[in-house]
């Protein structure tokens, strides 16, 4: 099964942001922040953002063969897991 996630045309992305396209909780992504799994920068000194492509990179690695990256630039920012 193809599954559609659409990712807004930004660059950067609020952790909770992450959460919601990815149907993951929140807290995951504050994991793979910590583990290093997913980059992230800091904004301030309180503010955490996720570079969009740091997550395209962890959503390829986690799911190689997954992802159609040729799709995520025609379909302007859609990214396509097989689930």
């Amino acid at each position: 099964m193809t599954e559609i996630i659409a990712l807004p045309n930004k660059n950067l992305f609020a952790p909770v942001e992450v959460s919601t396209h990815l149907g993951v909780a929140v807290s995951t992504v504050y994991n793979w922040i910590e583990s290093g799994e997913l980059k992230a920068v800091r904004v301030g000194k309180k503010l955490i953002r996720v570079r969009r492509v740091d997550l395209l990179e962890m959503v390829t690695v986690s799911h190689p063969g997954e992802v159609d990256l040729d799709g995520i630039r025609e379909a302007g920012g859609f990214v396509k897991l097989m689930r």
